[in-house]
């Protein structure tokens, strides 16, 4: 298990290093109005990618414990071949209506050519995230680490190309590319699976009308969830403008791998915590929840605090002088990954219980919160207003978490 955790933390590190180049290459090589049109593209395909998320992966990882080991390959390949054929209609209907819009002139072309993008790109960040989870769910955290490093070295030789050809609208040929080597790294996975044929419709209907069931709470979980993460993002954008969300997002660059963090050891973790669950062990999967907690606290705040100390030195070193006042940003950016790595456990543990319900009510309460949050104090404060809403909800969803895990604990013990 020591072992799968290190895989599981250099995969983060991976991970982290390269949005963090990724971020360093528009603020030293683009504009910040590419930047910010990039982060916006990002976020919607993040929203798209937490629907494979809430509708495929989490409800893969919670029932494949309950099937016997000779049918579990099958189940995991019908719900891939699922996801594909439902995003691939929903592309179709989505591209249709965009060329819709553009014929009767409500979209212009640029626009219109940007949601396309998304919505190739997106394709390929499923394939990317499917084939992640899976890896974690039969404990291969080293396939994890090979698929996201063959990613990146796709990514970075795609982007530049791009830059030596200088393209008018880095932002969507970065989209692209950030597509396109999610896709080839997911297909190269492909070949490393045991999936032996081509699923039956009927156990793909099947397999998928009974993630339906667990999946419905965490689609409005995940969707709540992104409007809460990404509301500061759009109205930076509508009262400031694209490159106060530029200035936003080169700051929050320093806190991503702290960000990270909480996901790579959830995505170790979690399936060995449902396997508890499935043997009726609930007391050991709660005794991991702690311990995973405990460390995930203390490398979140050692890492913030290490940041902190040497902002003056990262904003000097790595960032262009158009991005020197970024410096409240960090502090504020360093609170909210705090608070996020607080509720990270508890959420875990409610979808290790089936809880999804639960989760969607608390997501809405704090959702609310920022979203109400959000539009008065970037009035008054810019960006640092909306980043500071952020944080007040992620400290309110990560209490509301606490607490309704604390009456499911009640309930099964009673």
């Amino acid at each position: 298990m020591r072992r799968d955790a290190i895989f599981g933390f250099l995969d983060q590190t991976l991970i982290s290093a390269t949005n963090f180049l990724i971020g360093l290459f528009f603020v030293h090589l683009a504009s910040k109005a590419d930047y910010g049109l990039y982060s916006l593209g990002y976020g919607i395909i993040a929203l798209i990618s937490s629907f494979g998320t809430a509708l495929i992966t989490t409800p893969m990882t919670v029932l494949l414990g309950n099937r016997e080991r000779s049918e579990r390959s099958q189940f995991c390949a019908s719900m891939l071949v699922g996801q594909l054929l439902t995003h691939v209609f929903t592309i179709s209907i989505g591209s249709i209506s965009v060329a819709i819009g553009w014929w009767l002139n409500w979209l212009d072309s640029e626009m219109a050519l940007f949601a396309m993008g998304i919505g190739f790109a997106s394709l390929g960040v499923l394939l990317q995230d499917f084939f992640r989870r899976f890896n974690y769910l039969i404990l291969k955290p080293i396939r994890v680490f090979s698929l996201d490093l063959q990613y990146a070295v796709i990514l970075f030789g795609l982007l530049l190309i791009a830059y030596l050809q200088q393209p008018e609208h880095m932002y969507f040929w970065a989209i692209l590319a950030y597509g396109s080597a999610a896709g080839l790294a997911g297909a190269l996975s492909l070949s490393g699976c045991d999936f032996r044929c081509f699923p039956k419709l009927s156990l793909i209907r099947e397999s998928l009308s009974e993630a339906w069931q667990l999946g419905r709470w965490a689609l409005g979980g995940v969707i709540i969830t992104w409007l809460q993460n990404q509301s500061y993002a759009y109205f930076l954008v509508w009262f400031s403008g694209t490159t106060s969300l530029a200035e936003a997002n080169a700051a929050r660059l320093f806190l991503s791998p702290a960000s990270m963090l909480s996901t790579g050891l959830m995505n170790v973790f979690m399936p060995r915590m449902a396997r508890l669950k499935a043997n009726n062990d609930m007391t050991g999967a709660v005794r991991m929840g702690r311990k995973i907690l405990a460390l995930l606290l203390l490398a979140t705040l050692a890492y913030a605090g290490c940041v902190l100390l040497a902002q003056r030195w990262l904003i000097s070193w790595v960032l262009t002088g158009q991005y020197g006042s970024v410096g409240p940003y960090i502090l504020a950016w360093a609170v909210v990954i705090v608070f996020q790595a607080a509720r990270a456990n508890s959420s875990a543990l409610l979808q290790i219980f089936r809880e999804f319900r639960a989760i969607t009510l608390a997501n809405a309460c704090s959702a609310s919160l920022v979203v109400i949050m959000t539009g008065a104090l970037i009035h008054y404060y810019g960006a640092l207003g909306s980043i500071a809403a952020l944080a007040f909800g992620e400290l309110m969803m990560a209490l509301l978490l606490w607490r309704a895990f604390a009456r499911v604990r009640e309930r099964v013990a009673g």
